[in-house]
């Protein structure tokens, strides 16, 4: 626990790039919990992928030092995919609706 606060608030650390990685782990874990609810087959295979590719965004923004540009990724990817998931996953009694207020 002690390595995760480290990891969150180092102050060798910028401020845009803390608050960066505190933005980017309550939106995987939102997705996690979203994962947890899904009906569908294809929205957990969705969101799986998605997972895997917002980890990765979110290593390689932090250690190219293009914080800006991971950000823009992880929001274009969260846009497209809210309504991709929303359907998939069985309209408004999927967990959708609970990740869609946890992002906002």
């Amino acid at each position: 626990m002690e390595k995760w606060y480290q990891l969150i608030f180092d102050s060798r650390i910028n401020l845009k790039e803390r608050m960066f990685r505190v933005v980017a782990g309550i939106s995987m874990i939102a997705m996690t919990l979203t994962m947890i609810m899904g009906r569908n087959i294809n929205n957990l295979i969705i969101l799986t992928i998605s997972l895997i590719i917002m980890a990765v965004t979110i290593k390689i923004s932090i250690q190219k030092e293009c914080i800006n540009t991971g950000a823009t990724l992880i929001a274009v990817m969260q846009i497209l995919l809210f309504p991709i998931s929303f359907f998939t996953a069985g309209g408004f009694y999927s967990g959708l609706p609970q990740w869609f207020v946890i992002q906002c």
